[in-house]
């Protein structure tokens, strides 16, 4: 018989207290904080408005939509009343690095989210980074709430594509808070309809107390759109739901139903224990939670007062409050008779049966001021409370007065001591403990214990430091322009007397540990609020952290004695930093208990002690070395510090050896002196004395140096040094105790050696640079245990300085970067002796005094967090500032963009050409006649060109004529965004040019009579010109700074005539347009400095339409001018080329002020982007009182060839059009073909239509183009249309770039059968700019990584070696070395070389006649001469990763001539001639060359060294044939290597055409073969070989004789015998990679290529300084 279990009662789990530590809150009439929806409550504000009358529902919505549904429904005017968003929510695109696209593609309750849970997560004190705690974002759960969907899924009525599944499901909620934050714990979207908020949190309070996370989010959405906004209010109306008259009304006689709001909630949690413990601010305490079903039995949506009875108790139950300790409910409280009659009744059963009179329940609903948020309702609720808790109070219910109370509440009312109030109060508790209350119309509602964080958590009398001293702070964004914004928030906040009240202590906090840290950042030291505020308005210099923080390392020098004493318990970091005093009470404390130190010895325990104090702070803040140095003395706390002897045992010697020092040394007369030369000369000195006996003592540097000698003796060595070089500096030094590392301490060794002996030693655990050997020792380096170590270390030279330069050596031969250095110690005089690099920095960690300790520690902190060093700014604030709490800082301020609903299929626009049904003429059209004058002031390759600044003028004109019907008041200011140039406009006689809007976009376009050419987009906005001004000023700080240069003797001043006759080139100016009197550029040639009196008479200036003389196109090229100016006179261009605008990020312009000046000063800035193919730059304009009116941002300028501009602007193409011209016969006529049927252009297209680009520069990856995972699949499902060999589904990669992307997609090489066709040089006309290609291979053309032909099909991209002066590499060309005559063979080939030429374009004739050309530019080490392969080109080099040295390669001089070699041996001579020439022209240091080559190159490079032993230090080959050796005649060596060029045309041909006549010359010569046979090679060789074989084609028929031995060469044994017999001892090594000969420089095997090659070559010069 089973037991009876009827009786008992289930037992309830206990509740694990949840802490809310940050909230983030969205609602109607602009609430955005808790302090703007208290002020809502105290001010019984209502945010609801008939739909009707309210100007935001007729930005958002149709009213059609809403007159259709509604039509035949009496009241329905009356019902409509909604609490609505004043905007649309928007996004800050560019802060959550989204693609245009893919921003336009996400719901709007998405971008609501991501802001407001940034907000959360800020307010919580998140900062991303995984430091230990509970914030750990692998375990960071996220919940989240809707009950709407903005789109819905018919695509018979709404357009779809890639975002749609995005858009629409709500999953992605959850899932894009996961994704931008990097949060990877559970996730998850809920939908319980307006219960959804307390479903969230209930979720994530489960999973905090289960341990599936240790911190969640959770919350609700609610947007209502115009897409389901209409049906929603429909079928809400129809139930029931919606009041007849407006806003909810909880409680009151006259409510009948609720109205509907916006919204958005949520709250960061952790468990209690875990918030406490991690010092959170902890806003509330979720003590209960209960969820039920709580629909009555007969309708689903009924709420059922029985059942919400059982759900609260049960939650109170939970928490383990007492219900009467429960003083305040903040009801669900929508309003409608039954709901409020259900909710008050379960509030009475549960929470006011026993409860006293003298202890009232307060009972009250934010929904009649915020109406009822739906999924979000929930946490506006706890909001509520949240903000009640913060203040105390108790806020009025709206529109309350017990004569309006519902009669069916009142019973309640009159039996219980329950209460509503109609003004603010006190709320007066011992303990402030809340429920909340949240139901859903599907019947899903529950209760929430909430108690104030106080309780836990009292801030009020912790141990708050007096701060006397500075305290660090940072504040970070994403752009310098949202910086300064924020900066001034802070400022603004700092002088709030409210602020006041937060610990300083709390800020630095707060700032520098909660907070997540952007790329853009100020740090700053203050010691008060106002000291901050004032630093803060100093603009402190702002610094680029975008550079990866775990990239820096830090190395820690240990000072040696002879220093300031300090006594490290008065330092100002004794009782400040807790690690740095416990460090230093241990030494004292340790030497104290055994007598290690006698006193007279003190000082040295004072810096011993300071010194492990100063190791331990650092290491406590994060700063962990990487190396150790110490200088004599302070090698001790190095070894201490690297684990080799511990604190106790190193105490101890140092206190022996100090007592030896004073018992047997001060009798001998030693004294030490520092003397600055070189080491070198000092030497040469010490070997020159005859009277004297002077020790060198230290090596501190190559050109300082320690003596140490008997005072007559350094008095008199000092003499005959200052003699020899009178330069020379000399100290002598008196405050050392004895003469150490000299003869002068030998008295001491003896008994020091046994004290040693009786020590423990240890392995060392860190890398320590050891003065006595000179050098570093690795970690466990068995050296530093030799007990007799510190014996030598005491007697012998001390050779600091050399250890140093041996760990600075190793490091770069390891591409180690060099680590920046910290001086642990009362000085900096240690790191002085270091020499850095460039990019390396050197630091103290203590002033000289006593009173330096904490502002030298910070400064240099906070001078390493900029440099982008790892600090650990929460273990900082444990250290120093234990007690610290997160506190409210402001909120990052957001530049949002505005949200642009999907429109319906018939409403959009399906092309680009004029008067569609959405679109809104703004402007009149401007005839070409009167735009005449304009473009004939701005000539462009000959050509009459509009200029940018006039199609600005139209766009300005157009959104004047819109804000003139608009409520704007007052003088105006313009701002135009996103500008992009599409073509240009030349019509000066019978054209017109006009502005059109998109309504549902608000983007602006520029059209022309040509076909409705579109010529230019945009978008515009209009402002309160104060406003704008007081936002321009915000950069003026700034830019002054930058106007010291125009004074400096390295700046170019250029007057008018001067700067408008160098800039003709470019751009021919009339006397009209010649607006800038003078220009000052700055010696980096990346800024300017403009004027321009110009502006005065700007509005009646000659030739200005009249429609434009308000917004005079002349005006404001006065204030952009400049920047183009700077571009082509700065950036690296050839002749014919130009840079030309084609976008401008954003344009602000207070026009009315530039019409008031008298003149304008300008500043404008750029950097090179895209390759130094295209500049972005900045223009500011000054007016004549100094105030900022005007700036150009992000001013795009692109390279273009003249005659490319010259032809787009002929041919008067439309964007996208692609232009294909093809090399063809003399009798045949030229003709454009369409270039559809090339795949590059087709995917081109693609790409530019998905990622909604103008064009898709080469050198970024797809990912930084804006291809994200969604736009991937969709870009790959059209691109596999495009390949239909590919049988496989298409996965793209956004890591890689459109040459990446192309080698997946073009089908495998068929070498049996090559196409015959010639080569086509192909022209793009692409947004205004035109792109020339030197070489189109087709498809199935094998080609290497450079775009030149090989024989085994592996095809990438085609490649321009060198383009524009510049190699690949980015390093300039070596200038041409003429070609010796008499070398080459006189016979021309069949095919004539001209006629190959003529299918070459310039880019490729320039490749291949820069001869030699530097493949990479690294002076210093031998350079290394590469000799082209069998084809004559050495491109294949291009492909070799950095060999840390020059590297030149050399192209076959006969190369264009389409002429091999006849003889080897007189080819090698001419080779010799143009390496002995490269050498004297671009390499004085040196008279020798490291050679080599691939396959034919290598083979010359052999026979160059065995001829020119005087020029080549040494040779490495790459997959070479032994000169002399094999078993292949001529013939068969010429059928094998020309088997896969069947091509014979362009550079193909000349490539055929050198190794047909070089192979005979290799193969076919008998004096070749005997001279090489016969000639000893006197140098090095390292020879690299590929592994696998060649196997030739069955169909060549070679001897198996033959067959074989191209198969035996690739046998590692084989091989190695072949070079010995040639080289014998010489050879210093044979190295097989992977890979056959063909396949050596193909992507897949570059690298194990380049890395062979720089062992070979490190091999070589390690043997040559060996026998050197």
């Amino acid at each position: 018989m089973p037991p009876n279990t009827a009786n008992k009662a289930a037992e309830i789990p206990p509740f694990e207290p949840i802490a809310i530590i940050g909230i983030g809150i969205r609602g109607p009439g602009g609430i955005n904080s808790l302090t703007t929806l208290w002020d809502t409550l105290v001010e019984r504000k209502s945010h609801c408005f008939p739909l009707a009358k309210d100007p935001r529902f007729h930005r958002r919505f149709n009213p059609d939509d809403f007159k259709a549904l509604f039509d035949g429904i009496p009241d329905s005017e009356n019902v409509l009343h909604s609490n609505l968003f004043d905007e649309t929510p928007g996004l800050d695109r560019t802060y959550f690095s989204l693609s245009e696209r893919e921003a336009a593609g996400m719901d709007v309750q998405q971008k609501l989210l991501l802001h407001v849970a940034h907000e959360a997560l800020e307010d919580a004190g998140y900062s991303g980074v995984e430091d230990g705690s509970a914030f750990d974002p692998s375990t960071f759960g996220v919940y989240v709430a809707t009950a709407t969907d903005e789109v819905i899924q018919d695509p018979r009525d709404y357009d779809t594509d890639i975002y749609h599944l995005v858009r629409t499901e709500r999953a992605f909620l959850s899932g894009q808070i996961c994704f931008h934050f990097g949060l990877r714990g559970p996730s998850s979207s809920v939908d319980t309809v307006c219960s959804g908020s307390i479903t969230a949190i209930n979720d994530a309070c489960r999973a905090l107390a289960t341990g599936d996370c240790r911190a969640a989010i959770a919350g609700g959405v609610h947007v209502v759109t115009p897409v389901s906004g209409p049906i929603s209010f429909y079928s809400i109306k129809r139930a029931g739901f919606l009041d007849r008259t407006g806003q909810c009304k909880p409680f009151l006689h006259n409510g009948t139903g609720y109205s509907r709001s916006e919204g958005c909630g949520l709250v960061v949690m952790k468990r209690l224990s875990d918030a406490i413990r991690e010092g959170d601010r902890i806003h509330g305490v979720i003590r209960g939670l209960c969820i039920r079903s709580m629909a009555s039995p007969k309708f689903i949506s009924q709420p059922n007062g029985v059942f919400q009875s059982v759900a609260l108790a049960q939650a109170v139950k939970i928490s383990g409050v007492d219900p009467a300790a429960i003083s305040f409910v903040e009801a669900h409280g929508p309003g409608t008779a039954k709901g409020d009659l259900a909710e008050v009744s379960s509030l009475c059963t549960v929470l006011a049966q026993h409860r006293d009179v003298d202890n009232p329940l307060t009972v009250g609903s934010l929904k009649g001021n915020v109406g009822h948020a739906e999924a979000a309702s929930g946490t506006h609720s706890l909001a509520k409370v949240i903000a009640m808790f913060q203040r105390r109070r108790i806020p009025p219910q709206a529109d309350f007065h017990p004569s309006r109370l519902n009669p069916t509440l009142k019973p309640f009312f009159d039996k219980h001591p329950i209460r509503i109030i109609e003004n603010e109060e006190d709320w007066n508790a011992s303990h402030r403990i809340a429920i909340v209350g949240n139901f859903g119309a599907s019947g899903n509602a529950g209760f929430m214990v909430v108690e104030e964080g106080s309780t836990f958590q009292p801030l009020e009398g912790r141990d708050v430091p007096k701060v006397s001293s500075p305290l660090p702070f940072v504040i970070s964004a994403k752009d310098q322009a949202t910086l300064v914004k924020l900066i001034h928030l802070y400022i603004d906040w700092l002088k709030q007397p409210s602020t006041f009240l937060t610990p300083l202590s709390d800020i630095s906090y707060a700032t520098t540990a909660r907070r997540f840290t952007h790329p853009c950042m100020i740090s700053v030291q203050a010691d008060s609020h106002l000291d901050l505020a004032k630093k803060l308005q100093e603009r402190p210099p702002m610094i680029d952290s975008s550079a990866n923080r775990t990239s820096r390392q830090v190395a820690f020098c240990f000072s040696g004695q002879g220093g300031e004493r300090v006594d490290p318990r008065n330092s100002t970091l004794y009782n400040f930093s807790a690690s740095f005093t416990d460090a230093v009470d241990m030494c004292f404390r340790i030497v104290e208990s055994e007598s290690l130190i006698a006193e007279e010895d003190i000082a040295m325990l004072e810096l011993f002690a300071l010194e492990f104090g100063l190791m331990e702070m650092w290491k406590s803040w994060g700063i962990n070395p990487v190396a150790l140095a110490g200088h004599s003395f302070g090698e001790y706390v190095a070894l201490v510090c690297a684990g080799v002897l511990t604190v106790r045992d190193a105490l101890k010697l140092l206190g022996i050896r100090a007592a030896l020092i004073r018992a047997r040394c001060l009798d001998v007369p030693g004294k030490m002196a520092a003397v600055r030369l070189s080491v070198s000369d000092v030497n040469k000195c010490l070997e020159q004395q005859r009277s004297t006996h002077v020790e060198l003592a230290c090596v501190n540097s190559d050109n300082s140096v320690t003596l140490a000698g008997t005072p007559e003796d350094l008095e008199s060595f000092r003499q005959e040094l200052l003699k020899s070089y009178p330069a020379a500096g000399w100290h002598l030094l008196n405050n050392m105790t004895a003469a150490f590392h000299s003869r002068f301490v030998q008295p001491i060794l003896a008994d020091f050696t046994n004290a040693c002996n009786e020590v423990k030693v240890h392995p060392s655990e860190m890398v320590v640079l050891s003065g006595l050997l000179g050098k570093m020792c690795p970690v466990g380096d068995a050296v530093l245990q030799q007990h007799d170590y510190l014996v030598r270390h005491c007697r012998e030279t001390n050779r600091f300085g050399t250890a140093i330069s041996d760990y600075q050596r190793r490091n770069v031969e390891s591409e180690t970067p060099q680590p920046d250095w910290i001086e642990i110690g009362s000085h900096s005089r240690i790191i002085s002796f270091i020499s850095l690099a460039s990019d390396q920095l050197k630091f103290p960690s203590h002033g000289k005094t006593a009173a330096d300790g904490w502002t030298t520690a910070l400064d240099t902190l906070m001078r390493l967090y900029s440099a982008g060093h790892v600090v650990d700014f929460k273990d900082l604030h444990n250290d120093i500032n234990p007690s610290a709490h997160h506190t409210d800082l402001p909120l990052y301020p957001f530049q949002f963009e505005p949200h642009v609903y999907p429109a319906r299929r018939e409403a959009k626009a399906i092309s680009t050409t004029l008067a569609s049904a959405n679109e809104v003429e703004l402007c009149p059209r401007v005839p070409s006649t009167e735009l005449a004058p304009l473009l004939l002031n701005h000539v462009m390759a000959g050509y009459t060109l509009c200029p940018a600044t006039t199609h600005v003028a139209l766009l300005l004109a157009a959104a004047a004529s819109s804000a003139s019907s608009s409520q704007h008041e007052g003088r105006l200011a313009y701002k135009l965004f996103k500008l992009k140039v599409i073509a240009g406009f030349t019509n000066t006689t019978d054209g017109w040019l006009q502005v059109r809007r998109h309504l549902a976009t608000s983007e602006l376009e520029i059209i022309s009579n040509d076909d409705n050419k579109i010529h230019i987009t945009a978008r515009a906005e209009v402002c309160k010109e104060q406003d704008m001004l007081e936002s321009l000023s915000l950069y003026k700080p700034f830019i002054l700074p930058f106007k010291s240069f125009k004074s400096l003797p390295t700046t170019d001043v250029l007057r008018k005539e001067l700067a408008y006759s160098l800039f003709n080139h470019t751009v021919n100016y009339g006397a009209h347009g010649q607006v800038l009197d003078r220009v000052w550029i700055a010696e980096d040639g990346h800024q300017a400095w403009g004027y321009s009196t110009y502006p005065g008479g700007a509005r009646t200036a000659e030739g200005v339409p009249t429609v434009l003389r308000d917004f005079s196109p002349m005006l404001i090229e006065s204030t952009c001018q400049l920047i183009g100016f700077l571009m082509n006179t700065s950036m690296e261009r050839k002749d014919g080329e130009a840079f030309v605008t084609d976008e401008l990020g954003e344009c602000s312009i207070a026009l009315s002020k530039l019409y008031e000046t008298k003149y304008v000063e300008l500043y404008a800035s750029f950097k090179m982007v895209d390759g130094g193919t295209a500049g972005l730059g900045n223009v500011f304009a000054f007016d004549d009182k100094g105030q900022l009116i005007s700036a150009f941002r992000d001013v795009r300028m692109a390279k273009m060839k003249i005659y490319v501009l010259k032809r787009l602007i002929d041919r008067g193409r439309k964007p996208e059009q692609v232009v294909n011209t093809q090399h063809v016969a003399p009798e045949e006529v030229e003709e454009d073909n369409d270039a559809n049927n090339d795949l590059e252009e087709k995917v081109i297209s693609v790409l530019k239509a998905a990622l909604r680009l103008s064009e898709i520069p080469r050198d970024k990856t797809l990912g930084e183009l804006g291809l994200d995972s969604l736009t991937a699949i969709d870009v790959g499902v059209q691109l596999e249309r495009l390949v239909p060999h590919r049988r496989d589904h298409l996965t793209i990669d956004p890591e890689g770039n459109l040459a990446a992307l192309l080698q997946i997609l073009r089908p495998a090489p068929s070498p049996k059968s090559l196409p015959t066709t010639s080569s086509t040089k192909e022209i793009k006309l692409t947004n205004g700019d035109l792109e020339v290609k030197a070489i189109s291979t087709p498809p199935s053309l094998p080609i290497t990584a450079n775009g030149i032909p090989t024989a085994n099909g592996v095809a990438t991209t085609n490649v321009v070696p060198a383009v524009n002066g510049v190699t690949v590499n980015g390093v300039p060309k070596a200038n041409g070395v003429p070609k010796a005559n008499g070398v080459y063979t006189a016979k021309m080939p069949t095919e004539p070389a001209t006629a190959l030429i003529a299918n070459l374009s310039p880019e490729m004739m320039e490749a291949i006649s820069s001869n030699p050309e530097v493949v990479q530019h690294a002076p210093g080490r031998t350079p290394l001469l590469l000799i082209h392969d069998g084809g004559g080109t050495s491109f294949a080099y291009y492909s070799l990763g950095n060999l840390d040295r020059t590297v030149i390669g050399i192209h076959a001089p006969g190369l264009q001539e389409g002429k091999g070699m006849v003889n080897i041996l007189h080819a090698t001579n001419e080779y010799a001639n143009i390496a002995r020439q490269y050498l004297k022209q671009h390499c004085p240091g040196h008279s020798k060359l490291l050679i080599g080559g691939w396959s034919l190159g290598g083979t010359i490079s052999i026979t160059m060294a065995a001829m020119f032993p005087d020029l080549v230090a040494g040779v490495v080959t790459i997959d070479t044939t032994p000169p002399g050796v094999g078993g292949l005649t001529a013939e068969e060596a010429e059928s094998v290597l020309l088997h896969p060029w069947s091509r014979s045309d362009g550079i193909h041909g000349l490539v055929r055409k050198q190794l047909e006549q070089n192979t005979r010359a290799l193969f076919a010569n008998p004096e070749y073969k005997t001279t090489i046979r016969n000639t000893t090679v006197n140098v090095p060789v390292y020879v690299i070989c590929a592994k696998d074989p060649f196997r030739p084609p069955e169909s060549l028929h070679l001897q198996d004789s033959s067959s074989q031995w191209l198969i035996d060469f690739k046998e590692p044994q084989v091989a190695e015998v072949m070079w010995k017999s040639l080289m014998g001892e010489r050879l210093l090594g044979v190295q097989i990679i992977p890979g056959n000969h063909w396949t050596m420089f193909t992507p897949a095997n570059a690298k194990t290529t380049t890395e062979a090659l720089r062992r070979g070559l490190d091999v070589i010069e390690g043997w040559l300084n060996k026998a050197g």
